[in-house]
C-alpha cells in the first residue's frame, strides 16, 4: 500500500526511481573504497594543489629575500671588520701607543685608491700560472686571515702612482700563513720559518710578486719605539674598503 503525497516533498520514488539511487550510491560507495584503500597503500603519499602566486607576489618575495640576504650580508660585514680591528688592537705596540692615535678611514669602493687596489687584484702574480693578485687574498680570507696592504704600496696608490712591489701583512700567525699557501700549493714561493717570519709568493726576481708577514710581527706594531715615517706604516683593509694610519 503506496502512502499519500505529502504536501511539498513531491510524489514517492517508484521501484525503477529506487533502484537508480541504490545503484549511484552503491557506485559511489565503490569509488571512496578505492580511493582509501589507495591512500591506505601509500600513507605517505599527499596531493596538494600547487599554490598558483601573481607575477608582483613573486617579485615582492624576491624583494623580501634580497632585503633579508642584504642585511645578513651587512652584518657579517661589520662582524669581520670588528675581528680585523680587535685583532690589530691587539698588538703590543698598538695596545701600548697607536691606540690612541690610530685612524680609520672608510672611503668606500668608489675612492681611487679603492680602484687602485681593484686593479691589482686582477693582476696576474708573477709565476703563479695564470693566479690573480685578487685569488691570492681570496685564498687567504677563506683561510681566517685577512689581508693588509702595507707601507710603501698605500703611499703609491694614495698619490696614484703604481707601486712596484706589493707589501701586505696578515692578520693571523706564521703556522697560519704556512697553511694557506702549503694549501693553495703556490710555487715558488717562501714560507716564514722560525724567527724569519717573512713570506713570498710569486717570482721575486719579477715585479709584483707578493711579500709579507703576520702584522704581528712587524717591527713598529711590536715595539712603538722603533717606528718608522707615517708613510711606511699605512695600511689598507683589503676586504673593506679602509684606511688605517696608526700614527
Amino acid at each position: 500500500r503506496l502512502a499519500a503525497p505529502r504536501r511539498g516533498h513531491g510524489a514517492p520514488l517508484g521501484g525503477l526511481a529506487r533502484r537508480g539511487v541504490m545503484l549511484r550510491c552503491l557506485l559511489a560507495g565503490a569509488a571512496l573504497a578505492d580511493v582509501a584503500q589507495a591512500r591506505s597503500d601509500n600513507p605517505g603519499t599527499v596531493e596538494i594543489a600547487p599554490e598558483r602566486t601573481s607575477p608582483s607576489d613573486d617579485a615582492s618575495l624576491r624583494r623580501r629575500q634580497g632585503r633579508r640576504q642584504g642585511v645578513a650580508g651587512r652584518l657579517r660585514a661589520q662582524r669581520a671588520w670588528a675581528d680585523e680591528v680587535g685583532f690589530f688592537q691587539g698588538l703590543p705596540a698598538v695596545r701600548a701607543v697607536w691606540s690612541r692615535t690610530a685612524r680609520y678611514t672608510m672611503l668606500g669602493p668608489d675612492a681611487s685608491i679603492a680602484q687602485s687596489v681593484e686593479r691589482l687584484k686582477r693582476d696576474h702574480v708573477p709565476g703563479l700560472n695564470g693566479t690573480t693578485v685578487g685569488d691570492v687574498f681570496r685564498a687567504f680570507d677563506e683561510g681566517g686571515c685577512p689581508i693588509w696592504l702595507m707601507g710603501g704600496v698605500v703611499r703609491d696608490f694614495l698619490a696614484g702612482d703604481e707601486p712596484n712591489d706589493v707589501d701586505v701583512a696578515a692578520l693571523c700567525e706564521a703556522d697560519q700563513v704556512s697553511q694557506i699557501i702549503n694549501n693553495a700549493q703556490w710555487h715558488p714561493r717562501k714560507l716564514p720559518v722560525g724567527k724569519a717570519q717573512h713570506w713570498e709568493v710569486g717570482d721575486k726576481a719579477r715585479p709584483r710578486c707578493l711579500e709579507g708577514s703576520p702584522l704581528g710581527a712587524v717591527s713598529f706594531f711590536k715595539d712603538a719605539h722603533r717606528a718608522d715615517t707615517s708613510a711606511s706604516m699605512l695600511l689598507w683593509s683589503v676586504g673593506h674598503d679602509t684606511l688605517i694610519d696608526p700614527s
